[in-house]
C-alpha cells in the first residue's frame, strides 16, 4: 500500500510528556534518551518569552523571569536548545529579531498563507499583532539580545538546554492539534522524512497559564512560524516548504 507524503507524516506522532522540557520545532535528531517525547514549540521556552513580552510591552529579561516560575509551578519543562561550534545552533533564537522583522514586513502574505491552511486572522487583528511586534522591535533596542542570551534566558536550574545533531533536511512544516501528541522526531530523522512541527495545542495550553488571549496566542503562533520558515528556508534559496494541518 502507498501512502501520500502527508499520511506519512501524520504516522510520526507519539504520546507525549508534557512535563518534559519543551524542545524546538527544529527537525533534526538528538542523542538523549527522552528526546522526542516533549513538546515542540519554536526555541522551546523562548516561544513564551516572546508571547509574554509582546502582549505585556516587555524586554525579553523581563518576560522571561515572568514565564519560567510560573510554567514550572504548573509543571511544565523549560528547555531549548543550542550550540553547534561557537555559534548559536537554534535558529528561531539566533534569527530572532529577522524573524520577528519578518512578520512585521510580510503580514499580508503571511496572513495569506494560513488562509490558505484555513486560518483566517482578520485585518483588525493584524493590525494589532504588527502594533505589537512594532513595539516590541523598539523595545529590545539598543541592544536586541543575541541567540545565546536568549537561550540564557531558560534560566531555571532545571531547563534542559539539548544538543542537535546532524543536518536540516525537513521536507515540511506540521502543525499539530492533537492534544497531548507530538512528532518523533528522532523517527522521522531516521527515515529521511525530517519535518518541523509545532505543538500547537500546547502552546494554547500554556498561552492560558500566561493569562494570554486563546485567538491572540494561535495567531501570533502561527505568524512566528510562517516567518521563521521563511527566514531558515526561503532566505536560504530554498523553496517554500508544504504546511501541513494534523487534526
Amino acid at each position: 500500500m502507498s501512502y501520500s507524503i502527508e499520511e506519512f507524516l501524520k504516522s510520526n506522532y507519539i504520546d507525549v510528556v508534557e512535563s518534559k522540557p519543551a524542545t524546538c520545532v527544529d527537525g533534526r535528531c538528538c542523542d538523549e534518551l527522552d528526546y522526542g517525547i516533549s513538546p515542540q514549540t519554536l526555541g522551546g521556552t523562548i516561544h513564551f518569552y516572546v508571547l509574554k513580552a509582546l502582549k505585556d510591552s516587555l524586554s525579553f529579561t523581563e518576560s522571561s523571569s515572568l514565564v519560567d516560575p510560573i510554567l514550572v509551578e504548573n509543571g511544565f519543562g523549560l528547555g531549548g536548545h543550542n550550540h553547534d561550534g561557537d555559534t548559536c545552533d537554534c535558529g528561531f533564537a539566533a534569527n530572532n529579531k529577522i524573524i520577528l522583522q519578518r512578520v512585521v514586513s510580510e503580514s499580508k502574505e503571511i496572513q495569506s498563507r494560513l488562509l490558505g491552511l484555513g486560518v483566517e486572522i482578520p485585518d483588525k487583528n493584524l493590525k494589532e499583532i504588527i502594533r505589537d511586534f512594532e513595539a516590541l522591535l523598539e523595545i529590545q533596542d539598543p541592544h536586541y539580545p543575541t541567540g545565546d542570551e536568549l537561550v540564557a534566558n531558560i534560566g531555571q536550574t532545571d531547563a534542559k538546554i539539548y544538543k542537535l545533531n546532524g543536518s536540516h533536511q525537513e521536507i515540511a512544516a506540521m502543525v499539530n492539534l492533537v492534544e497531548s501528541k507530538t512528532f518523533d522526531t528522532n523517527k522521522a530523522d531516521e527515515n529521511n522524512s525530517q519535518a518541523f512541527n509545532l505543538d500547537l495545542w500546547y502552546v494554547l495550553k500554556v498561552a492560558k497559564v500566561l493569562g494570554l488571549d486563546e485567538t491572540y496566542a494561535k495567531e501570533v503562533s502561527l505568524m512566528l512560524y510562517v516567518a521563521t520558515e521563511m527566514v531558515l528556508v526561503e532566505d536560504k534559496g530554498n523553496q517554500a516548504l508544504p504546511v501541513y494541518v494534523v487534526s
